[in-house]
């Protein structure tokens, strides 16, 4: 480019306005020195898995069981809806903003070759949103037809016992015949005093039943939702890693000029989008056999940007992330989680916690709730203007 394109001596109206946009590029990300603030990027190695990985662990401590105290409730409620707005503003205000800086139609990339005069970026975020819905489809459809739906079961399938039956009476004896229970004398004192009527002991019995089999049931249903909530998650945590991995490695490749404010707004970044993805975690009811996979996927999250700051630091000399090349990766995968984390945000978190939401919550609880929403959104909306 630079035999045909001498920024010294440029007629605007003959250049073509790429070779301009792609000189100041490269230009912007030249000026940074690659072994500046090695030792604080070194320390950002520790800082932020400690705080990514307190993220994702402070839900699982605080997730709902006996003995929780209100406190504990209230804390593990407000991270679950802060960790939903958090995954929602994280897809809009860094990914999308970010794709479009790297592949968009005013970026280098984005005004040449095939790339240029067509929407790349809102092409590739339909193209993933259409593959969540189909993949999500197709695994509720697979749940059904391998367990099958759910049934429900009523109280009618019980016969709650007649009022001649609790009186002592049987429906199946004979009309005018009482039970001979009724004409044995007690010997500690009157018939009234007999403790349990036969009849009555079938009457619990059926209740005692009924509960068993709604707690098998809701046993049954858990195991069976087990695969498609794994998968669900495994998606989100897919597209926050691949965030999380780019971040890590340009920051570990470059130093910028501003880096102790970039390094706070990262801190607070993984730690608010850990809230986020421990909070779904801790909502899947893992089998005993496959419990030890939530300490996987904490561990995955928590360490996937320090990885990647060390991988970073490593190629340094040789990785240019201001590269055409480079640009085009990380404008790819960033639209591409982008797509992941607004389908999982709008319908996998804000839809089925308010939209499709089964159980009673009062006006109070919902407007409370939707307001921890709006806290997340807003933090990390914030945070976007440094991060």
């Amino acid at each position: 480019m630079s035999q045909s394109f001498d920024p010294q001596h440029v007629n605007l109206t003959d250049i073509d306005p790429s070779k301009i946009i792609c000189y100041l590029s490269s230009l912007e990300d030249g000026q940074e020195d690659v072994n500046a603030k090695l030792r604080l990027r070194i320390g950002a190695i520790f800082l932020l898995l400690v705080f990514s990985t307190l993220g994702t662990l402070v839900p699982l401590i605080f997730r709902p069981r006996k003995g929780l105290c209100r406190i504990g409730r209230e804390f593990y409620h407000l991270a679950r809806q802060f960790g939903a707005g958090v995954i929602l503003s994280t897809a809009f205000m860094h990914l999308l903003v970010s794709a479009y800086e790297e592949i968009g139609s005013d970026s280098c990339v984005g005004m040449t070759g095939n790339w240029k005069g067509y929407p790349w970026v809102a092409a590739i975020v339909l193209a993933t949103i259409m593959f969540m819905f189909l993949l999500h489809t197709g695994a509720q459809q697979y749940v059904k037809n391998k367990y099958g739906a759910p049934e429900q079961t009523s109280l009618p399938q019980y016969r709650q016992p007649a009022p001649s039956e609790t009186n002592g009476q049987s429906s199946s004896s004979p009309q005018g015949t009482e039970p001979s229970v009724d004409h044995t004398p007690s010997p500690q004192g009157p018939p009234s005093a007999i403790p349990v009527p036969p009849s009555r002991t079938n009457a619990e019995i059926s209740e005692e039943s009924l509960i068993k089999d709604e707690e098998n049931q809701a046993g049954t249903v858990r195991k069976n939702l087990f695969p498609q909530q794994l998968a669900t998650f495994c998606i989100l945590e897919f597209g926050v890693l691949f965030h999380s991995s780019i971040i890590g490695i340009n920051l570990g490749s470059n130093s910028s000029s501003e880096l102790v404010t970039l390094l706070v707004a990262l801190t607070f970044h993984q730690l608010f989008e850990g809230l986020g993805v421990g909070a779904r975690l801790s909502d899947i009811e893992f089998p005993p056999q496959w419990k030890w996979l939530r300490g996987l996927f904490c561990a995955l999250y928590g360490s996937i940007t320090s990885i990647f700051i060390a991988v970073g630091l490593g190629v340094r000399h040789s990785y240019d992330p201001g590269s055409f090349t480079a640009k085009i990766v990380s404008g790819v995968l960033d639209s591409a989680s982008c797509g992941i984390l607004i389908y999982t945000g709008l319908v996998e978190l804000l839809a089925k916690d308010f939209i499709f939401f089964e159980g009673e919550k009062s006006t109070k609880r919902l407007v409370l709730t939707a307001v921890y929403v709006l806290f997340g959104v807003l933090i990390m909306s914030l945070l976007a203007k440094w991060v």
